[in-house]
């Protein structure tokens, strides 16, 4: 059946220091890694990325955590996605806790390019996995949100939704996704970013949801706390 959507348009783009915090252990493949990347570089497109609007940062993390990039260091599309596409997966375990206290005092820091709190940009991590963290993330997370960074969790395939719960801000099902598989991450860019954290909100009313709907040409099954719902543009 034939769904309007909101046009882009109606919704107004606000800047944010934004980090992206991807899984790159063992259990995630060298070509599901490569999806991640496709995925990371579609939500930069979807992005005014510039000093004085949208600041990318992205972490790397398995057992260990890399700092791929922080938020000083590109303000183009261009080079940020070329350093994307280097990126390289890390090894074995799954340090999410770790990953975000990285960012906390690592990342979201002026030193790193994260602006003044006189600012009030929003300070925004999304993070994507694929696994059970293997360390504590409950009170790291919540150490974060306190601090004021908002928390997007995306888990993939064996991720343990309580996890995605316990780490992602509230209200829950706009903060938490899962996609069954690598596959299909990438078109999670059209739910996270034109009618969700990049704009102000803006709503579908007659569809009671506020984020966009991609057309795929299968369907795309999606998680939001455990409740499957399925968009099927044939």
């Amino acid at each position: 059946r034939n769904i309007v959507l909101l046009g882009y348009t109606a919704c107004k783009n606000r800047p944010l220091d934004l980090v992206f915090i991807i899984d790159s252990s063992r259990s995630v493949r060298p070509e599901e890694f490569e999806k991640v990347k496709i995925f990371l570089s579609k939500m930069i497109d979807t992005l005014d990325v510039g000093e004085r609007t949208t600041r990318v940062a992205v972490m790397n993390y398995a057992s260990t955590v890399k700092v791929e990039f922080p938020l000083r260091t590109y303000f183009d599309k261009a080079s940020m996605k070329e350093a994307v596409s280097h990126i390289g997966p890390l090894s074995t375990g799954t340090m999410t806790g770790l990953a975000i206290q990285t960012a906390m005092d690592e990342v979201f820091t002026e030193e790193m390019g994260t602006r003044p709190a006189t600012f009030n940009i929003p300070k925004v991590v999304i993070v994507v996995t694929d696994g059970r963290p293997q360390d504590q993330v409950q009170d790291v997370a919540a150490s974060a949100r306190t601090a004021g960074i908002e928390i997007y969790a995306v888990g993939v395939d064996r991720a343990d939704m309580q996890s995605l719960r316990i780490m992602a801000s509230e209200p829950l099902d706009e903060h938490v996704f899962y996609v069954e598989t690598y596959g299909v991450i990438e078109k999670l860019t059209c739910n996270l970013a034109p009618f969700g954290f990049l704009f102000q909100k803006c709503y579908v009313s007659h569809l009671n949801i506020s984020f966009a709907i991609c057309w795929a040409n299968k369907p795309t099954l999606l998680f939001s706390l455990g409740q499957a719902t399925t968009f099927n543009f044939a």
